[in-house]
């Protein structure tokens, strides 16, 4: 299973384009770096045995960045789950300029296939794997005033890409029960306050 489509908070014109996260702004948010990587699936199967895709099983990995991700999981011990992480790093689209020259790694997002239950953040964090950087939690807006104003990545002193903003209530899901998760980017918000008028 591919991870779902993730919805920007506001779109290139400045038009809100995430109804429900909006309907939740005044909920906590825990905020995660948003990575500009290539989308990484770790499937275990039944008996534990990992096997390393790309955002669809067409898409074709660097064998090197396989091998990060094998080396980056090597210890987590699931059955009938998917691990959804980003691969960065290197020559991966911002590449080195942002995130260094080594290719890595990094989990945010975690599916139980037996009966289809997206795991909350502390059950990713307890995996021995390493995790994208959660920067802080807050109301929607702390997270929109941050990439209005612009955020330096947690890598480098590089304009990160954005921020991904997660319900930290538990249990939360969009209808067919994908997780809510919304992109705060900073090519659609960095430098226009007008966007904070509507919070």
């Amino acid at each position: 299973m591919k991870y779902p489509k993730m919805c920007n908070l506001f779109n290139h014109e400045g038009k809100m384009s995430h109804p429900v996260a909006w309907y939740l702004r005044d909920c906590e948010w825990l905020f995660l770096e948003k990575i500009d990587g290539t989308n990484i699936r770790v499937i275990f199967d039944e008996n534990g045995r990992r096997t390393v895709k790309g955002r669809t099983d067409r898409a074709v990995l660097l064998p090197r960045l396989i091998d990060v991700v094998m080396e980056a999981t090597k210890e987590v011990e699931l059955h009938n789950a998917i691990i959804y992480g980003e691969g960065f790093g290197g020559k991966i689209q911002a590449g080195a300029a942002r995130y260094g020259a080594d290719l890595q790694f990094q989990a945010f997002d975690l599916l139980y296939l037996d009966n289809n239950h997206w795991g909350e953040w502390e059950d990713l964090e307890e995996l021995p794997c390493p995790t994208v950087p959660a920067v802080w939690n807050g109301l929607l807006i702390d997270g929109a005033l941050g990439v209005v104003k612009g955020w330096k990545s947690i890598f480098s002193d590089a304009l990160s890409e954005g921020l991904v903003a997660r319900p930290v209530c538990p249990g939360l899901r969009m209808y067919g029960g994908t997780p809510i998760r919304a992109k705060l980017k900073h090519c659609n918000m960095l430098g226009k306050p007008e966007l904070l008028g509507g919070f």
